[in-house]
């Protein structure tokens, strides 16, 4: 995510195609309100700064942010 503004997950995340590893990753802070994902093996949620090798995950730096679930999860 780029923008300027927290994410707001209130919904179903799914993954369309082959299941596969979800990261969402946004320095502003990720809100998870009746939030939930389908097709996906494992979800990762981070402020963090993530660090790419040859199209693979390899670090995740996290200095800042804020990651809230709210009442409905």
């Amino acid at each position: 995510v780029t923008g300027k503004n927290k994410s707001n997950i209130n919904g179903i995340v799914e993954v369309a195609g082959q299941r596969a590893d979800l990261v969402m990753a946004n320095r502003n802070g990720i809100f998870v309100n009746g939030g939930g994902f389908l097709n996906t093996d494992r979800v990762t949620l981070t402020t963090g700064n993530l660090h790419m090798k040859d199209g693979d995950l390899v670090g995740i730096d996290v200095s800042q942010g804020h990651i809230g679930i709210g009442e409905r999860g």
